[in-house]
Order: structure tokens, then sequence, then C-alpha cells
């Protein structure tokens, strides 16, 4: 059942048409199917849903904690009521859009470090390369890697003074219009009146909030607000055309995967019928074709890595990660 793709970099808030490389499976795969021993070690922990100020999480905050997108903090609490900085929302962002692995790499190509060897190789190469960052984002800050990521693939943009203002709360809208530009919908925000006609616009189209507003964003609307997203679709650009008329090259777009299933992740139900201290043997309910290369059938035994520990034997709705051959959780 291994599926490998290659790290989950947007480019300019696109996505192309290019399917991810799926290995075709429809038998069962035993235990002693060579897991990553690694990826045991990393998946394989406590229930990390328990909190001592939320004990019980809605579906997109389950979603959110399991996935790693979101984190609780040293004391134990998740404090949802909490407020969201630019900073804060930029690191969002990447965690939603990309991969872990994606996520690990922007973290160390776009740090202190990483920005110093860009600038190296560039001078080595004899290209002209220059940073362009936020002045008021500091190359050793800890979201510096996150904000220069999403301002280089334009989800999220700076003052006319050519700061960012990371410690500014963000406002429920401007994190739906940042949303919205990481699904692809860039232009059509334009095309609808720009900011912020355009924005609500698009809102209506997607259904990623309920009624936006200019009000700070807490944790628990961003987790909302994310969750819708990550079951959206994203746009892909499938080409381009000539315009005679207009005598321009106009962009031709599409829609494509839910954001979520671009990464690999999928919601599935059926029944769990063994779980062991490192793996789970999975029943799906009815056929899944989750790609075209790639299908679940119904009364076949599916061995998964097991994700948390709370995993337990049952009928369930369960949420997998298909990068990593990984039942995350259950429903």
């Amino acid at each position: 059942m291994k599926r490998k793709i290659t790290a989950l970099i947007l480019a300019a808030a696109i996505f192309t048409a290019a399917a991810p490389a799926f290995a075709a499976n429809t038998e069962r795969i035993t235990p002693e199917y060579e897991f990553d021993e690694n990826l045991i070690k990393a998946h394989t922990v406590s229930n990390a849903s328990v909190f001592s100020d939320a004990a019980e999480l809605s579906e997109a905050e389950e979603f959110l904690v399991r996935f790693e997108i979101l984190t609780g903090y040293e004391d134990g609490t998740l404090r949802l009521e909490n407020t969201i900085t630019r900073a804060e929302a930029a690191a969002m962002l990447v965690r939603i859009a990309c991969t872990k692995e994606s996520v690990e790499s922007i973290e160390t190509t776009y740090d202190k470090d990483g920005i110093a060897e860009l600038q190296k190789e560039a001078g080595i190469s004899g290209m002209e390369w220059e940073y362009e960052g936020f002045t008021d984002v500091e190359l050793d800050s800890w979201y510096h890697p996150y904000v220069y990521y999403s301002k280089r693939i334009d989800w999220i943009n700076g003052y006319e003074d050519g700061s960012f203002r990371p410690e500014n709360r963000v406002t429920e809208i401007e994190f739906v219009c940042m949303l919205e530009k990481l699904l692809g919908y860039s232009e059509r925000i334009e095309a609808e009146g720009g900011w912020q006609d355009g924005v609500l616009a698009v809102n209506e189209l997607l259904d990623i909030a309920d009624n936006p507003t200019d009000e700070p964003l807490t944790r628990a609307r961003m987790c909302e607000t994310a969750f819708n997203t990550l079951n959206a679709n994203i746009v892909v650009q499938m080409g381009t055309s000539y315009n005679a008329a207009s005598d321009t090259v106009e962009n031709e777009f599409s829609e494509g995967p839910t954001l979520m299933n671009r990464k690999g992740q999928f919601k599935l139900h059926g029944t769990i019928t063994e779980v062991s201290d490192k793996t789970v043997v999975f029943v799906p309910a009815e056929d899944y074709d989750l790609d075209s290369e790639y299908k679940l059938n119904a009364g076949t035994e599916y061995t998964f890595l097991k994700g948390y520990s709370d995993i337990t034997a049952g009928e369930f709705d369960v949420y997998v990660d298909l990068d990593n051959d990984t039942l995350v959780f259950t429903l």
C-alpha cells in the first residue's frame, strides 16, 4: 500500500494538473509488510486530543490536532479562545497546505542558515538572487520560514511601508483571503472586486467560513475555517490559451481534488478488525476510488500503521494518511 509523493511545494498558489504517483493496491497487505520504523516511532503516540481545557473536540479540531496542524501549549491546554497573530497565521497556511515532509523542508530551507545557503549558491552559479523579505521579519525569528514562503507563493501581503506586522492579530476575513489564495482563487478574487468584496464573493462559492468579519480570528474559528478549506476543491492550472481579441495569454483553470485528498489524506468508513502495538487491520465498508491508480475494495483487509495508541477495534469513520500508510485516528 506504500505511496510516496514528492514534497508538496505549491508553486504560485496554483496546483498543476499532474497526478501524484500512487502505487496500485487491491490485495491484503500482511502484518509482515516492511513498515518504516521511523514512521512507527513518529506516528504511534499517545492520545493527542486530550487537553485540560478541551475535553471534547469537534471533528475539525480533532483533525487538525491529529495531523499536527494545530498544537497545544506546554501546560496541556489548547486555548481555543485565544486569537491568532499574523505570524501564526502564516505558519498555519504552510501546515494546512503542505505535507509534514514539506513543512520540515520549508522550515530548514528558509530559516537564517537556509537563506544564507541560497545566497551562496546563487553567487556560485552567477545568478542574481536577492533576499526579499519584510522589513520587520527577522531572519532568526521562529516564523520567518513560514512568512517568507507564504509571501513568495503570494498567499500573504504586507503593508505599503514594507512591513508585515507579525504580532498584529489577523482578522477572520484576512485569514479567509489567505486561504482562498492558497486554494488558487487569486484571479477570481480580483475578478469579483478584490478586497473585500471579492474575498466575500469567493467565500460564498467555497463556503469555507461562516460570515467572516473584521474581528480577530480565534483558534476555534481557525480550526473550522481550516478544516473547511481542506475539504474545498483546489484550482488546477490546465494550461494557457491566446486571446486574439485582447492580444493576451490567458490561464486555463479547472476544479481539482480537495486539498485534503491532494495531500493523501482521506476519510473512510469501515471496521478495524485487528489492533497491535504498531499496526491495525482495516476493512472498508464500501469500494473507495481514492485516485485513478489507488483503490480500496469493500470487504478486503488492509494493514495500516497505527497512528495513535487510543485506536481500538470496531466500526468507525477513520482518517488515513496514505503518504505514511497510517490510519491516523477514528471518530
